[in-house]
């Protein structure tokens, strides 16, 4: 059991890093895409672009897991992207695959990705 105990908990761990760098994918192109800010900071920050980012001094004091860490170095330090240039959105996945005249690309973890 412990062999099938040990491979599940690296499936899932790989799974949340997965889920980390999708998003961390979207921020990298939102970076290199005309129609956004062009840096991390101008992305993360701006005006109704992430709900997480409302309270700044909140974000910038938290201290990123490593999963997290793991995901960013794969996007924006290996340059380990998965998602096509064009994902720009994610909302949560609970909402559906549907949003308005954005294209349905993928789920990672609790989020949905569009074009």
């Amino acid at each position: 059991s412990t062999p099938i105990k040990s491979s599940a908990a690296s499936d899932v761990y790989k799974r949340q890093v997965e889920a980390r760098a999708a998003v961390a994918n979207v921020i990298y192109n939102r970076i290199a895409s005309s129609r956004f800010p062009d840096s991390i900071s101008g992305v993360i920050f701006q005006k109704n672009q992430f709900t997480v980012a409302r309270d700044e001094d909140k974000l910038r004091a938290v201290v990123p897991v490593s999963k997290t860490i793991e995901a960013v170095n794969q996007i924006f330090v290996n340059g380990d992207r998965f998602m096509p240039e064009d994902v720009l959105y994610f909302r949560s996945s609970s909402k559906g695959t549907s949003w308005n005249k954005r294209v349905y690309y993928a789920t990672f973890g609790g989020n949905s990705f569009f074009y």
